[in-house]
């Protein structure tokens, strides 16, 4: 079987951070959002399994945007995006009782948008390395998390009467 080509995970995050903050003209459609987020998820694969040790990012750290900031930016972009069930785990052993919780779209995009400005920040400081480093880390630890969730629930939006 023939490999795909894997797109540069730091350029489609980029591109991801812009489609949700408006950056460069980005659209605001969440079909748009939604392939952003496929583009990205699939250029991460190139990124495994790290390089790296995780954690070993710089110690100086970008500076961080509160909630309010980027909430201001993202949440008129995307007025339609709400609240969201979610499974707390896939994995059917972790419980005996099925785990429920509940997502915010715009929460997901917000805590997205910190990450991803923060590899940007690593990336003009700091040089790809380290921004491919913080960028493993990121999604490792947290990114993951929100982008599956807010994907699935993209879909839905997306495809649902």
């Amino acid at each position: 079987m023939k490999e795909l080509a894997q797109p540069d995970p730091l350029a489609t995050a980029l591109t991801l951070l812009d489609c949700i903050t408006g950056r460069n003209g980005a659209a605001e459609s969440i079909e748009e959002l939604a392939k952003h987020i496929d583009a990205f998820m699939y250029s991460v694969h190139s990124l495994r399994p790290c390089a790296a040790p995780l954690g070993r990012i710089v110690d100086d750290e970008p500076p961080d945007t509160t909630d309010d900031h980027w909430r201001s930016i993202i949440g008129p972009r995307y007025p339609m995006l709400g609240f969201y069930w979610n499974a707390v785990s896939s994995r059917i052993v972790a419980s005996k009782e099925p785990q429920i919780g509940t997502g915010d779209a715009i929460d997901d995009l917000i805590d997205i948008s910190r990450e991803l400005a923060a590899v940007e920040w690593h990336l003009h400081y700091h040089g790809r390395s380290e921004a491919l480093e913080a960028l493993r880390w990121c999604y490792k630890v947290h990114l993951y998390m929100h982008l599956v969730y807010l994907r699935t629930h993209l879909e839905e939006l997306i495809y649902s009467p």
